[in-house]
């Protein structure tokens, strides 16, 4: 049936595995983990992580999903916006701060140009995605 949200008991277990599972996994070179080790090393069951995130995917997808809104705050705040490259470059010295968070976005972002693949539709809407292509295209003369 899988987690519908709303509770704060299952909204705070739910946050907590996310936060557990990206401290494990943000510090180290991502590698294509099961459920298993990813529970074991953040000492849950595999089934709460599917409960809460559907899959693994899913678990891997609300983890980048919240680096890149965290990410797009804290640009927003320090960057210029008539300066994009700025942002561009604010983001590159966030996500050296995490490795292997980085490394499991581009393990996404190659799943993803499989049409059926489950990250595929969550890459293509991911936040600002489109909006940051534009603007380097803008800097750069090109259309994004």
């Amino acid at each position: 049936m899988g987690w519908r949200g709303g509770y704060a008991k299952g909204v705070l277990r739910r946050e907590s595995i996310l936060e557990a599972t990206t401290v494990e996994l943000a510090s180290q070179p991502f590698e294509r983990r099961s459920l298993r080790s990813i529970g074991k090393a953040i000492g849950v069951e595999p089934a709460h992580i599917v409960y809460y995130f559907g899959s693994r995917d899913g678990l891997f997808e609300a983890m980048i999903q919240r680096w890149d809104d965290d990410t797009q705050e804290a640009a927003a705040f320090d960057a210029d916006p008539s300066r994009p490259l700025d942002f561009f470059v604010l983001h590159v010295r966030l996500n050296a701060l995490v490795p292997g968070l980085v490394q499991l976005y581009l393990s996404l972002l190659s799943d993803a140009t499989v049409d059926h693949h489950p990250s595929h539709a969550f890459i293509t809407d991911l936040a600002g995605f489109g909006a940051v292509a534009g603007a380097l295209g803008a800097v750069v003369g090109v259309d994004g």
